[in-house]
C-alpha cells in the first residue's frame, strides 16, 4: 500500500473530513514534529556511529522531508509521545557502534519495544554507574594524595585524567561542586565537559533527573536543552561547529 497524504491523519475514523481550519493546523503539526523527527534521527544517528557531532557527521536536511517521516510523525503524534525522546530512547535500545537503522525501522514494533522498555532498564544502567564512578573518584583522589601538594591539584588532576572511568556528565557536575567552594578554577574545568555532558544528559533527562538529580547542579537541565536544541537545528542548515 503507498503512503498515504499527510492530510489523511485529519481525517476523523467515521470518514469525515475535519474543517479545513482543523486540517490545517494538524497538518502544519505534522509538518513540525517530522522535521524534529528527522533533524534528531541525524543527529543520534551519528552518535550511535561513534561519531563526533559536527556538520559533516550530522549532515543537512533537504527543504522536502522523505514521505516516511510523516508516517513517523503520524505514529508519534497518535501515540501522544515526546518526538525527541522517541528518537533517542530507540535508539538507546541498540548496541552503540552498529550502524544505525534506516528511518523505516522507526515504524516498526521493535522501535515500538525499544521506546517503551529504554527507560526502566536504563534507570538500573544509571543507578550503577552513579555509584561505580562516585567510588572510582574517591578512590582515585586518594592515591593521588601524596603526588599533589593541595587538594585542589588532586581534584583538577582527576577531572582532567582520561584514563579514569568518568563520564562527562559525572566529571561536570563534580567540578561544579567543587567551585561552589573552591572558585573559578573548578568553573572553567567544568566548562570544558559542558557539551559532552549536555549530550550524555540528554539521552533520556527524565530519568537522570530521578537517578542522578542529586549530583546534576541547578540550572544544567535547561542548559543541556539548549544545548541540545542548537545541535539539532543546526542539523537543518549548514553550521560551522568550531565556534
Amino acid at each position: 500500500m503507498g503512503v498515504q497524504p499527510v492530510i489523511d491523519a485529519t481525517s476523523s475514523s467515521n470518514g469525515v473530513s475535519a474543517p479545513d481550519g482543523d486540517v490545517t493546523a494538524a497538518a502544519l503539526k505534522l509538518d513540525a514534529v517530522a522535521k524534529v523527527l528527522e533533524r534528531t534521527y541525524r543527529v543520534e544517528a551519528a552518535r550511535q556511529s561513534g561519531l563526533p557531532l559536527t556538520a559533516s557527521t550530522i549532515g543537512v536536511g533537504t527543504p522536502r522531508l522523505q514521505p516516511v517521516w510523516f508516517q513517523i510523525a503520524r505514529k508519534v503524534v497518535t501515540n501522544g509521545w515526546d518526538p525527541e525522546l522517541f528518537i533517542r530512547r530507540v535508539f538507546h535500545g541498540m548496541v552503540a557502534g552498529l550502524r544505525p537503522p534506516g528511518p523505516r525501522f522507526l515504524l516498526s514494533r521493535r522501535a515500538d519495544e525499544f521506546f517503551r522498555t529504554a527507560g526502566a532498564a536504563f534507570e538500573q544502567e544509571l543507578a550503577i554507574a552513579l555509584r561505580s564512578q562516585t567510588n572510582t573518584a574517591a578512590c582515585s583522589m586518594t592515591a593521588r594524595q601524596s603526588a599533589f601538594k593541595t587538594p585542589q591539584d588532586v581534584w583538577t588532576s582527576v577531572l582532567h585524567d582520561s584514563h579514569i572511568p568518568l563520564s562527562a556528565l559525572f566529571r561536570y557536575s563534580l567540578a561544579i561542586g567543587i567551585s561552589e567552594k573552591h572558585g573559578e578554577r573548578f568553573v572553567k574545568a567544568a566548562a570544558w565537559y559542558l557539551e559532552p555532558a549536555a549530550m550524555q544528559y540528554m539521552r533520556d533527562p527524565e530519568v537522570y533527573d530521578r537517578i542522578w538529580g542529586a549530583i546534576i547542579p541547578p540550572g544544567f537541565p535547561a542548559e543541556a536543552r539548549r544545548i541540545y536544541a542548537r545541535i539539532v537545528t543546526a542539523a537543518e542548515t549548514p553550521m560551522d561547529f568550531r565556534k
